[in-house]
């Protein structure tokens, strides 16, 4: 008997982006340069568009699919971890971590 097992990683892009950014600060000995919303954002027909945010953000009410503009307006410049970091979305790179993914959970099946 065939077996199937679904898994949703609803925030993979940014957990992706967020553990890779966080390896890079702790290489470089900045343990604490890590505490400032982050936006994963893409680009279509002229706007800029959230892709995901962190926890940060999501307290904020920013959402995927809004605008940057109507994100940054909800994100304040003064925050303790300053402005927000606002970065491209990398979709080959998060295909590449699922597959990954794919590839080792195998062995359970």
């Amino acid at each position: 008997m065939k077996r199937a097992m679904s898994v949703w990683f609803p925030r993979l892009p940014i957990n992706r982006f967020l553990r890779r950014r966080k390896r890079e600060l702790l290489e470089h000995e900045q343990p604490n340069g890590f505490s400032h919303p982050t936006l994963l954002i893409a680009r279509s027909a002229q706007r800029q568009v959230v892709v995901d945010c962190c926890a940060l953000s999501d307290r904020a009410d920013v959402r995927p699919g809004m605008l940057v503009a109507d994100a940054r307006a909800l994100l304040p410049v003064a925050s303790p971890g300053g402005p927000p970091e606002i970065c491209d979305a990398r979709p080959d790179h998060d295909a590449a971590a699922l597959s990954a993914l794919a590839i080792w959970a195998e062995r359970f099946s």
